[in-house]
């Protein structure tokens, strides 16, 4: 988790006009002061909206979050998904350490092993258990409007691979 909350950090900064030099030097003030867990936390909430459920959703057109589809990216896709309300689909609850309102769904546990991590290098985010790297890509995004229908994602299943 810490390589997640050096990125966050450093993010963060950047977003905010630092040079990477100078980014670079905060982050290493802030792991070595101890003040990391909350600077990255600070830069997480700055991404997550008060009141925000996040999902860890499939992006492989098995659910109404998906862009994706096709069988190449069965299970190999995954996403942060930010909503302003719960989704039925999506009820088990995800402990973590940034005390987010996280939920998966039983289709996701199909993938899912135990010991989760979710880290960052180089400003991509990538997912993990003890048995080794699940995705190597995991976005995030803020989803607005309606979820794609069963028909719409058979219709962008044949579309892609």
């Amino acid at each position: 988790m810490e390589n997640l909350r050096k990125q966050l950090i450093f993010q963060d900064l950047i977003n905010r006009g630092f040079s990477k030099e100078r980014a670079t030097r905060e982050v290493k003030k802030s792991i070595d002061s101890g003040s990391d867990i909350d600077d990255a936390k600070e830069a997480l909430e700055k991404k997550i909206k008060p009141g925000q459920v996040v999902l860890l959703a499939l992006n492989d057109g098995s659910n109404g979050y998906s862009k994706l589809g096709g069988t190449c990216t069965i299970g190999a896709n995954f996403q942060l998904v930010l909503l302003d309300h719960k989704d039925p689909d999506f009820s088990i609850k995800i402990k973590n350490n940034m005390d987010l309102d996280m939920y998966t769904s039983d289709k996701e546990l199909a993938f899912l092993e135990d010991g989760l991590v979710l880290n960052a290098r180089d400003a991509v985010l990538s997912l993990s258990s003890n048995e080794g790297i699940i995705d190597g890509g995991v976005t995030i995004s803020e989803f607005k409007g309606e979820k794609l229908s069963a028909d719409e994602m058979k219709k962008l299943g044949g579309k892609i691979c």
